[in-house]
């Protein structure tokens, strides 16, 4: 919320687009039996904040991935969200703001199944409801990433960063809402994964591009 606020004021605000692989998705694809695998790579839209006070660069980000499949009549649904703060370093270089910063915050992945109803009759639609389930697996993670941003006038500008995202555990997918129900081999994998976001940046950057 802090970051926020003086994003608001003194920093850069983004919409990104993301694109994320995701290290360990095969040891999910080996535990599910589909006839088609999730993939490793997620595209999702993101947004982030960024701060820059002399070289002391501060961010917070928000990085999101999504894909759904269908399989006949079940829809499947995997996705994710990443929440993280970070401290670095950066300057400015006329007409570029370069940082490198590190930090952390919180991953969660859910796994949704859902059965289409194709029932339209009413009575026998309450006998036989649309179903579903959703799966969740979450854990603190460490991350590092590069920044460079480029104005392309005094308000806007252009972005990319790279990053890493590392987990600090293999977290088990577990029904979302039931804790007392126990999953019988349960696949437990970290939520590694390497990202790019590129986005596009609003914000005051004609002071620092007189330096």
């Amino acid at each position: 919320m802090i970051l926020l606020l003086l994003g608001l004021s003194t920093g850069y605000l983004s919409f990104d687009r993301d694109y994320t692989v995701f290290l360990r998705i095969n040891e999910l694809n080996d535990k599910t039996g589909l006839p088609i695998p999730f993939k490793e790579e997620k595209w999702g839209f993101g947004g982030s904040v960024f701060v820059l006070d002399n070289h002391l660069a501060m961010s917070g980000k928000l990085l999101r991935g999504n894909e759904t499949m269908d399989l006949d009549s079940i829809f499947l649904n995997l996705s994710f969200n990443t929440k993280l703060v970070e401290i670095g370093y950066g300057g400015v270089f006329s007409p570029f703001i370069i940082s490198i910063n590190g930090g952390g915050g919180y991953s969660t992945l859910n796994l949704n199944s859902n059965k289409e109803n194709l029932n339209i009759n009413f009575s026998e639609s309450l006998m036989n409801p649309m179903g579903g389930i959703s799966y969740k697996s979450s854990s603190f993670v460490l991350s590092i990433s590069g920044m460079g941003m480029l104005a392309i006038s005094d308000y806007l500008g252009l972005g990319v960063s790279l990053g890493y995202i590392h987990s600090l555990r293999s977290p088990e997918l577990t029904l979302e809402g039931e804790k007392e129900l126990e999953v019988q081999e349960a696949p437990k994998f970290p939520l590694h994964k390497w990202y790019i976001k590129l986005s596009i940046t609003t914000g005051d950057f004609t002071s620092l591009l007189e330096k």
